[in-house]
Protein backbone atom coordinates (compact mmCIF):
# COMPACT_ATOMS: atom_id res chain seq x y z
CA UNK A 1 0.00 0.00 0.00
CA UNK A 2 2.97 2.66 0.80
CA UNK A 3 4.21 2.18 -2.65
CA UNK A 4 0.58 2.47 -4.48
CA UNK A 5 0.19 5.58 -1.86
CA UNK A 6 4.50 7.14 -2.91
CA UNK A 7 3.43 6.34 -6.77
CA UNK A 8 0.18 8.60 -6.85
CA UNK A 9 2.06 11.48 -5.02
CA UNK A 10 4.58 11.15 -7.55
CA UNK A 11 2.65 10.96 -9.98
CA UNK A 12 0.86 14.12 -9.10
CA UNK A 13 4.16 15.82 -8.24
CA UNK A 14 4.91 15.05 -11.66
CA UNK A 15 1.36 16.28 -12.78
CA UNK A 16 1.64 19.50 -11.60
CA UNK A 17 5.29 20.48 -12.50
CA UNK A 18 4.22 20.04 -16.06
CA UNK A 19 3.01 22.75 -18.24
CA UNK A 20 -0.73 22.65 -19.30
CA UNK A 21 0.01 20.98 -22.23
CA UNK A 22 -1.54 17.88 -22.50
CA UNK A 23 0.78 14.59 -23.24
CA UNK A 24 0.53 13.70 -26.29
CA UNK A 25 -0.21 10.07 -26.97
CA UNK A 26 2.41 7.59 -27.70
CA UNK A 27 2.45 4.84 -30.24
CA UNK A 28 2.96 2.36 -28.46
CA UNK A 29 0.75 3.21 -25.79
CA UNK A 30 -0.11 0.36 -22.97
CA UNK A 31 -3.33 0.53 -23.03
CA UNK A 32 -5.91 0.92 -19.85
CA UNK A 33 -6.50 -2.68 -18.55
CA UNK A 34 -3.17 -3.75 -19.10
CA UNK A 35 -1.65 -0.83 -17.74
CA UNK A 36 -3.40 -1.70 -14.51
CA UNK A 37 -2.47 -5.10 -15.00
CA UNK A 38 1.15 -4.17 -14.70
CA UNK A 39 0.77 -1.52 -11.93
CA UNK A 40 -0.68 -4.27 -9.98
CA UNK A 41 2.46 -6.35 -10.88
CA UNK A 42 4.97 -4.08 -9.78
CA UNK A 43 3.39 -2.79 -6.70
CA UNK A 44 3.86 -6.42 -5.67
CA UNK A 45 6.90 -6.69 -7.41
CA UNK A 46 8.17 -3.98 -5.27
CA UNK A 47 6.69 -4.85 -2.34
CA UNK A 48 8.74 -8.35 -1.82
CA UNK A 49 11.79 -6.70 -2.26
CA UNK A 50 12.87 -7.01 1.52
CA UNK A 51 11.26 -10.81 1.89
CA UNK A 52 13.27 -14.19 1.76
CA UNK A 53 12.14 -15.91 -1.59
CA UNK A 54 12.55 -19.80 -1.70
CA UNK A 55 16.36 -19.63 -2.48
CA UNK A 56 16.23 -17.64 0.99
CA UNK A 57 17.90 -14.65 -1.02
CA UNK A 58 16.51 -10.99 0.20
CA UNK A 59 16.85 -7.75 -2.84
CA UNK A 60 15.92 -9.75 -5.49
CA UNK A 61 14.43 -7.37 -8.50
CA UNK A 62 10.94 -9.02 -9.54
CA UNK A 63 10.40 -5.18 -11.80
CA UNK A 64 12.51 -6.62 -14.69
CA UNK A 65 10.47 -10.03 -14.77
CA UNK A 66 7.05 -7.83 -14.50
CA UNK A 67 8.99 -5.96 -17.60
CA UNK A 68 9.39 -9.19 -19.48
CA UNK A 69 6.26 -10.74 -18.60
CA UNK A 70 4.39 -7.57 -20.73
CA UNK A 71 7.30 -7.68 -22.95
CA UNK A 72 7.97 -3.95 -22.23
CA UNK A 73 10.92 -1.85 -21.35
CA UNK A 74 11.16 1.46 -19.17
CA UNK A 75 10.68 3.74 -22.34
CA UNK A 76 7.66 2.46 -22.83
CA UNK A 77 6.15 2.08 -18.96
CA UNK A 78 7.22 6.02 -18.51
CA UNK A 79 5.74 7.03 -22.16
CA UNK A 80 2.50 5.28 -21.26
CA UNK A 81 2.52 6.19 -17.39
CA UNK A 82 3.40 10.05 -17.99
CA UNK A 83 0.15 9.94 -20.92
CA UNK A 84 -2.04 8.43 -18.29
CA UNK A 85 -0.61 10.88 -15.45
CA UNK A 86 -1.45 13.51 -17.84
CA UNK A 87 -5.03 12.96 -17.36
CA UNK A 88 -5.83 13.40 -13.29
CA UNK A 89 -9.06 11.38 -13.40
CA UNK A 90 -8.51 8.51 -15.79
CA UNK A 91 -4.87 7.90 -13.64
CA UNK A 92 -6.78 8.06 -10.47
CA UNK A 93 -9.44 5.61 -11.56
CA UNK A 94 -6.84 3.60 -12.61
CA UNK A 95 -4.98 3.84 -9.34
CA UNK A 96 -8.41 2.53 -7.47
CA UNK A 97 -8.86 -0.33 -9.66
CA UNK A 98 -5.55 -1.26 -8.69
CA UNK A 99 -5.74 -0.53 -5.34
CA UNK A 100 -8.92 -2.90 -5.03
CA UNK A 101 -7.10 -5.82 -6.87
CA UNK A 102 -4.27 -5.81 -4.60
CA UNK A 103 -6.94 -5.74 -1.51
CA UNK A 104 -9.11 -8.73 -3.43
CA UNK A 105 -5.08 -10.44 -3.18
CA UNK A 106 -4.78 -9.37 0.68
CA UNK A 107 -7.82 -10.79 1.29
CA UNK A 108 -7.22 -14.48 -0.64
CA UNK A 109 -4.10 -14.77 0.66
CA UNK A 110 -5.66 -14.14 4.87
CA UNK A 111 -8.72 -16.39 3.61
CA UNK A 112 -6.12 -19.03 2.76
CA UNK A 113 -3.69 -18.57 5.45
CA UNK A 114 -6.49 -18.41 7.88
CA UNK A 115 -7.59 -22.18 6.49
CA UNK A 116 -4.28 -23.25 6.37
CA UNK A 117 -3.78 -22.93 10.43
CA UNK A 118 -6.95 -24.43 10.95
CA UNK A 119 -5.94 -27.44 9.11
CA UNK A 120 -3.16 -27.49 11.01
CA UNK A 121 -5.28 -26.73 14.61
CA UNK A 122 -6.85 -29.79 13.67
CA UNK A 123 -4.52 -32.27 12.12
CA UNK A 124 -2.42 -31.55 16.00
CA UNK A 125 -6.08 -32.16 17.65
CA UNK A 126 -6.13 -35.91 15.83
CA UNK A 127 -2.21 -36.47 16.47
CA UNK A 128 -2.68 -35.51 20.15
CA UNK A 129 -6.15 -38.19 20.47
CA UNK A 130 -4.23 -40.46 18.65
CA UNK A 131 -1.31 -40.72 20.86
CA UNK A 132 -4.07 -40.61 24.34
CA UNK A 133 -5.84 -43.59 22.75
CA UNK A 134 -2.12 -45.42 22.81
Amino acid sequence: MKFLKYLVIIGLIFISCKSVTDVEKPEDLIPEPEMVDILVDLHLASSTYNINNKQALKGVNYISIVKDKYGIDSVKFEKSNAYYASNVDTYLKMFKKVESRINALKKNYETEMDSLILRDEILEEQNSAGKEKN
